[in-house]
């Protein structure tokens, strides 16, 4: 599903990071484990060719994803990748409706409305489908963001640092929820975190 081989990336002249080769088989839902500054958020980057190493190559299914041109990669990650950060970055000016709308869009996708009212009826906030971005809960937020991660059934569902400002139960809320949305949707689930009381909630974790 994802492999990574020999990857290195340099910061700097002076500053290189060499990074332990990666594989994820097919709904074998991974945590990327490591505190602060020790390089999780690059390699994630890296893995679904947000940056581009200095050396080494990243598969994704059969796809070496940096044979791809730049044009070839937005799309691929389009329709493959799904993500999830802290903050929901949702635009502000478009409705939760129009946020998910874009996401088919970019992938190319034709527009379908009844799939992402069913969505958000999955994640329970179907009726803020014409609410904007500022009339909902951070919650109700997150759920939304879920919602535009899914909607082109991705392979691989990324989260970075999904529950670092919060509290046990919402740590717990969140993490069920991105399991169980990539469980239902048969997408791959990888979470890049410091945050060391989600790790018995996984079976493949890697530490940095």
């Amino acid at each position: 599903m994802v492999r990574s081989e020999n990857l290195t990336f340099k910061y700097s002249p002076s500053l290189e990071l060499q990074f332990p080769d990666f594989t994820i088989e097919k709904n074998q839902h991974t945590l990327l484990l490591g505190d602060s500054g020790t390089g999780k958020t690059t390699l994630l980057h890296l893995l679904v060719g947000l940056s581009k190493p200095s050396n080494g190559k990243v598969y994704i299914g059969e796809q070496d994803v940096y044979q791809l041109t730049e044009s070839q990669l937005d799309g691929f990650r389009a329709k493959n990748i799904g993500f999830i950060f802290q903050e929901a970055h949702l635009l502000k000016n478009l409705t939760i409706t129009e946020n998910i709308e874009l996401a088919q869009h970019l992938a190319k996708k034709a527009i379908d409305r009844e799939a992402i009212l069913g969505i958000l009826g999955k994640l329970q906030i179907a009726d803020k489908a014409g609410s904007y971005p500022s009339q909902l809960s951070r919650g109700q937020l997150q759920r939304a963001a879920i919602a535009r991660a899914v909607v082109n059934r991705p392979k691989l569902l990324v989260a970075d640092e999904p529950t670092a400002a919060l509290d046990d139960t919402n740590t717990r809320h969140v993490l069920d929820l991105l399991l169980e949305t990539a469980t239902s949707y048969g997408a791959t689930l990888l979470i890049a975190t410091h945050d060391k009381r989600i790790k018995d909630n996984f079976s493949n974790t890697y530490h940095l």
